[in-house]
């Protein structure tokens, strides 16, 4: 499967304290989105993954663009949260355009927490609300949780809050962001600290209904232990997300130095390169 995550604006209805929406320009440019989805089909793209920030802001452009790429015949995935609604008529509008599969954030299952994150008052319940249309339609809805250091010390119990609160959700990921400036740098974890919780989170996996997935994407190799080696795509996904990446000189005598994603280089100003060590 060749995938790419199409990236529609800068746009969203909620300013999560950790995400690049802070700093980033990018407009919907309806035509230029069809041009870049007819180039993806001829280099072989089979699947688009609609993406950040908000894609579901510009809702009708947003339908008129999905439909586009299943004329075409990619296989489409949402990746969302829209506060806006809750509504069971435009979920129902939402899951009748047969996405593969619908991801929604959620960062936290303690309200304050959930909002002091979003940045934004009654988001809990309303997202709450959301996947529960979306539940009520489809079986294919995924769960996102940003990995930061607002809620590293309990991510198994928001994982066992999802389990009981939404039991037909198909899976749950586990991901984190990269330092955007001087916007998120206090909250975004070493990679070292990202790798253990998920560790230690795999250790209760078989205690859910639903999928878990590590997403390993933007950890080094070097850190993750051999052993888990089988849940890495060594494929790389699109260079745009490698744009701010670099690799430090003693990456060169890695074994994995042409696979590796490298290291984000405001991670690197920030945490410098001492956690990382070379598989030789």
């Amino acid at each position: 499967m060749k995938e790419y995550y199409l990236r529609l604006n800068s746009l969203c209805d909620a300013n999560c304290i950790f995400c690049e929406t802070r700093t980033s320009k990018i407009e919907f440019k309806l035509k230029k989105k069809l041009d870049l989805i007819l180039e993806l089909k001829r280099q072989g793209y089979n699947k688009i993954i609609i993406t950040w920030w908000e894609p579901t802001i510009y809702f009708y452009k947003m339908i008129f663009l999905v439909k586009f790429c299943l004329k075409l015949w990619f296989r489409v995935s949402l990746q969302t949260n829209w506060l806006s609604s809750n509504n069971i008529d435009i979920a129902k509008k939402i899951t009748s355009l047969n996405f593969d599969d619908i991801m929604i954030s959620f960062h936290s299952h303690k309200k304050y927490d959930f909002e002091y994150i979003y940045q934004k008052t009654w988001s809990f319940e309303k997202i709450c609300t959301w996947i529960d249309n979306l539940l009520k339609l489809r079986n294919n809805i995924f769960i996102n949780i940003v990995v930061n250091r607002e809620n590293k010390d309990y991510i198994t119990d928001i994982l066992f809050f999802l389990n009981k609160r939404f039991p037909w959700i198909k899976m749950v990921a586990l991901s984190w962001i990269n330092p955007i400036k001087d916007y998120n740098s206090s909250i975004i974890l070493k990679k070292s600290e990202i790798y253990n919780i998920i560790k230690k989170v795999l250790n209760d996996k078989f205690k859910f209904s639903f999928e878990l997935y590590p997403n390993y994407f933007w950890i080094p190799y070097c850190i993750v232990d051999l052993n888990d080696f089988k849940h890495i795509d060594l494929n790389d996904f699109n260079n745009e997300w490698l744009y701010e990446n670099i690799k430090v000189a003693k990456c060169k005598n890695c074994l994995f130095y042409d696979k590796c994603k490298w290291i984000n280089k405001l991670y690197l100003e920030k945490y410098g390169s001492d956690e990382f060590t070379p598989i030789i």
